[in-house]
């Protein structure tokens, strides 16, 4: 989703329009895994917590990147911040792929 939101802005407007298609695509794919690993970071008792400060962190990202698009875009064009977001999506995304390891799950018996 990073690259791809990185290309929105930079070329024509079939490409940008197939990138920004591609970006919400697989952010919302990306989302269902996303969402089923509050499992590994948290347990029974803290699984609300912990999905609260998950939604609170998104929304302060979402301000974030309204500032960014306030003081940067209107400056320096909507490619620049478009960049930049791709930049940060793909900083944001690797702790995850590097440091969360899936706990083992017990073979489940069929009905």
């Amino acid at each position: 989703m990073g690259i791809s939101t990185t290309l929105i802005g930079n070329s024509t407007i079939i490409l940008s329009l197939l990138s920004y298609g591609f970006a919400v695509t697989t952010l919302h794919i990306g989302d269902i895994f996303y969402n089923s690993m509050l499992k590994d970071v948290s347990n029974n008792k803290n699984i609300g917590l912990i999905g609260g400060i998950g939604a609170g962190v998104g929304y302060i990202g979402a301000i974030i990147a309204i500032l960014i698009g306030l003081f940067i875009i209107e400056d320096q064009g909507y490619t620049l911040g478009f960049i930049i977001m791709g930049i940060l999506i793909i900083i944001f995304g690797f702790p995850v792929l590097i440091y969360l390891k899936e706990k083992p799950y017990k073979k489940q018996k069929g009905i």
